[in-house]
């Protein structure tokens, strides 16, 4: 009776920090933020508040300032002022919210069954492109994405390979950890996801995470290479059959392989982007010290006749709408990374954190091209992943194997 009451607390508690990516293919993720977001001010304003992790607490609102306070320098000189203000002052719920992330996740108790949740959701989305790719509609009747795979999602079909991208290798490390058949079987879906979905940004943001993954093992990296070789000759068969047999992919991918011209031209052919890349320069040089506003590139004068949503590209973004103020927050984040999480613990890191961290840089890379930073979509993916990064590395004693000691 004791153990049913504290299995089915347990799974709630899951299901509740799991709620903001289950909720993902149908456009509904804010209702799973302000969910945690409610039972974080439930948390702080009982007694509850003396079971946070201090030292995660800190990390985390650390984490989250560096990027939030350059938002909040950007206003007195945004464009829109209003659009900017409900936007900077809007990705406080992100930080409440990862509080709640943080207490809960802190407890390894909870693990099994939120990556059980994860693992189902991944596999159902596996399961809904590969009866798309079959019939041309997925089990709610959705079409694909001019040719690239797009299910479940309810609208922006191609986002689904960016957010499969980062969350995937997450879910995978954990079971990397524990059960090594499930994590391959896993793995085999997020690659064919991420392949099929023609996302560019999603195929960068897959790479970047398993070189961080690499780049992580330094000195031991020895050790683990017959694993890596494992995961890319998985990865590279994964591309040559596609390359092969998908004609959608083949043509993303040639589309792609133009910009090694290395000129404007191809530049510009190959992206799309390279006249929003200039207009943004013209933005930055009215106003480099914070930007014109976060959110508010639309509104600038000189992205010329056609509209621009955003810049597409987290380091141009930044700069345009939070300025060089922004940028030194930006760079700041990273630092906050190495020093409170990575400095002296590197040898002793899980696949989980590894995988975490990867996800948590390909989000934030200076490369990424794939969405608006400040938009509530990928924000709620960055800062949903950062918060699960944090909860890893101050993980309750439960679970000895997997405690850190706190970096000097």
């Amino acid at each position: 009776m004791i153990y049913a009451a504290y299995f089915n607390k347990t799974s709630i508690l899951a299901l509740l920090v799991s709620l903001p990516i289950l909720l993902l293919p149908g456009h509904r993720y804010e209702i799973g933020t302000l969910i945690l977001l409610f039972f974080s001010l439930h948390i702080l304003f009982t007694k509850r508040r003396l079971e946070l992790n201090q030292n995660a607490l800190l990390v985390w609102s650390m984490l989250f300032s560096a990027i939030w306070i350059p938002s909040l320098a950007s206003l007195p000189d945004a464009i829109n002022f209003s659009h900017s203000a409900t936007n900077a002052f809007g990705q406080l719920r992100f930080y409440i919210a990862g509080i709640a992330i943080i207490f809960i996740l802190s407890n390894s108790n909870v693990w099994p069954i939120f990556f059980s949740f994860l693992g189902i959701g991944l596999s159902f989305v596996f399961f809904d492109n590969i009866v798309q790719l079959l019939t041309g509609t997925d089990i709610f009747g959705l079409p694909t994405y001019v040719g690239r795979l797009n299910a479940p999602w309810t609208s922006d079909g191609p986002k689904m390979g960016i957010f499969i991208a980062l969350l995937a290798p997450i879910i995978v490390g954990y079971f990397f950890d524990r059960k090594p058949l499930v994590a391959w079987a896993l793995s085999a879906m997020a690659i064919f996801l991420i392949l099929m979905s023609g996302q560019r940004g999603a195929w960068l943001a897959l790479s970047t995470s398993l070189l961080i993954y690499m780049a992580t093992f330094g000195k031991d990296l020895k050790r683990h290479l017959p694993f890596i070789f494992k995961l890319s000759t998985a990865l590279a068969l994964s591309l040559l059959i596609a390359y092969s047999t998908f004609p959608p992919f083949k043509e993303r991918a040639d589309f792609t392989l133009v910009v090694l011209n290395f000129d404007d031209a191809s530049l510009q052919k190959s992206t799309g982007r390279l006249e929003i890349w200039k207009a943004a320069a013209k933005v930055i040089e009215e106003n480099p010290l914070n930007g014109v506003g976060i959110r508010g590139f639309r509104y600038a004068e000189s992205t010329g006749e056609r509209p621009r949503n955003h810049v597409h590209s987290t380091t141009i973004e930044i700069f345009t709408e939070a300025g060089l103020i922004g940028i030194i927050g930006y760079i700041f984040f990273f630092w906050i990374l190495f020093r409170k999480l990575l400095k002296s613990t590197v040898d002793r890191l899980t696949h989980l954190q590894r995988f975490t961290l990867g996800s948590v840089v390909a989000a934030a890379s200076p490369l990424s091209m794939s969405l608006a930073f400040y938009s509530s979509n990928k924000a709620t993916i960055f800062w949903y992943i950062t918060a699960l990064l944090v909860s890893f590395f101050f993980v309750k004693a439960s679970d000895k194997d997997l405690e850190l000691k706190k970096s000097s």
